[in-house]
């Protein structure tokens, strides 16, 4: 009987160094991490800021970080961050139809420096949303001051977020910039370079449809996307998406793009836009009179035509619009 249990409590002793060995194991490992990490934190200096939309009632909160602290202020100083609400325009990157000619296998390109880290780091840290709200993006716009940094959109910049989606898509004009993707699987890791059939970087051109985005199919604690602009390009020509609700490209069933959305038409002047029974409509001139080309008085107002049910339709500035078409998952 003591044999036994001489043998039990050997057992529980061998037991516990075991479970301690692999704890200290684990631990090694986050120290490891948290290591790496540090050497690759975001910055040595941050700004807090609130950004919101056009009506002020939805905000978002970032911090703005960089090693360079006169290169935060010029960063700030020269750039326009705002909330645009319900009008994204993204996709997956695993659905690489037209990605797949974008790849980049080298790190050096004519016009880029792939070998360089971003000096900005933009994170979204949370935000503050109406109901209302099922998708949302960050634009960065040039202001008209004019920074005392020549180089202030010629580095390359970071978004990062917690979310479970962040991706680009380009403006329509200027020039191609290039798109990496990095990531932490765990609080604790350090950021990772996302490679996909031995490229890590993909062109995203002005011409179609393009767009790149790490999405919810990864598990992962935070993810982010790098924007190297091209050496000659001057503002900020793509969008940031963290929302992979109602993501869109720049087709249009109906209308033509204006960079943000499909604008139809403008009714006469004097007359009032509006939609009804998804037609679009306008109020008659004299009662019964409808000046516009190709509409039609229907006995109270003047139809113009009817709106394919794939389109989501609204009236901005008295212009009949419908959003961007979406692009399938």
């Amino acid at each position: 009987m003591k044999k036994i249990l001489q043998l039990a409590i050997i057992a529980v002793i061998a037991t516990l160094m075991s479970c301690e060995k692999e704890e200290q194991n684990l631990q090694k490992e986050i120290n490891d991490e948290i290591s790496d990490s540090q050497a690759q934190n975001d910055g040595k200096f941050k700004k807090e800021i609130i950004v919101t939309d056009a009506s002020g009632n939805n905000q978002a909160f970032y911090a703005i970080y960089s090693d360079d602290e006169q290169l935060l202020n010029d960063y700030l100083e020269a750039n326009h961050l705002s909330l645009k609400i319900n009008q994204d325009d993204v996709e997956i990157l695993k659905n690489t139809g037209k990605n797949s000619t974008q790849k980049l296998k080298s790190t050096t390109s004519e016009n880029f420096d792939l070998l360089e880290e971003p000096k900005i780091i933009v994170e979204l840290v949370t935000t503050n949303l109406q109901e209302s709200v099922v998708s949302y993006s960050l634009e960065v716009e040039q202001t008209q001051l004019k920074s005392t940094n020549d180089f202030i959109f010629g580095y390359p910049v970071g978004y990062t977020t917690k979310n479970d989606f962040i991706g680009a898509v380009h403006k329509g004009w200027g020039y191609e910039f290039v798109a990496k993707f990095r990531y932490k699987s765990k609080w604790y890791s350090s950021w990772k370079y996302l490679e996909v059939n031995g490229a890590n970087a993909w062109y995203i051109y002005p011409s179609g449809d393009y767009y790149c985005a790490l999405d919810e199919d990864y598990d992962l604690y935070k993810r982010g996307i790098v924007i190297y602009p091209h050496s000659y390009q001057s503002g900020t020509n793509y969008t940031i998406y963290y929302n992979s609700n109602d993501f869109r490209g720049r087709d249009c069933t109906i209308g033509s793009y204006d960079s943000a959305n499909c604008y139809v038409g403008t009714p006469p002047d004097g007359t009032t836009a509006f939609i009804y029974a998804n037609n679009f409509y306008y109020t008659a001139v004299s009662g019964n009179q409808c000046p516009k080309s190709g509409s039609w008085f229907d006995g109270a107002n003047c139809f113009v035509m009817d709106i394919p049910s794939s389109c989501v339709p609204f009236i901005w500035s008295n212009r009949w619009y419908v959003k961007t078409d979406k692009i399938p998952h």
